[in-house]
């Protein structure tokens, strides 16, 4: 079954045009890389508006126990930038993240 764009339209909400040309762009070219600012600035925050609750979670999960486990013992600068790598992964893949996210609730 196909997704078709008006499902992906009603599920992307108030940023539809923006996610929707991201997509197409994404599936016309094959590229799974391409920047979304709000994934990496905002990272859980992000993936909680758009709906990925359980990513967001398993990012919370993930983040608390790299902060206070792993790295609690090491230099702050180490805790920042394991803090920005991985905001730039989800900087980098999550426009690809949230189409795959968008396409499950429809299949």
């Amino acid at each position: 079954m196909e997704v078709n764009e008006e499902e992906l339209n009603l599920f992307a909400g108030d940023k539809d045009n923006y996610y929707l040309k991201k997509w197409k762009n994404m599936e016309e070219s094959g590229e799974i890389i391409d920047w979304n600012w709000g994934a990496f600035f905002f990272q859980t925050i992000w993936m909680g508006y758009r709906k990925m609750y359980l990513y967001a979670a398993v990012l919370i999960g993930l983040l608390v126990y790299i902060d206070v486990v792993l790295i609690a013992s090491l230099h702050p600068l180490t805790q920042l930038g394991v803090d920005i790598f991985i905001g730039i992964l989800l900087g980098i893949f999550g426009n690809k993240l949230y189409y795959k996210h968008a396409k499950k609730k429809y299949l």
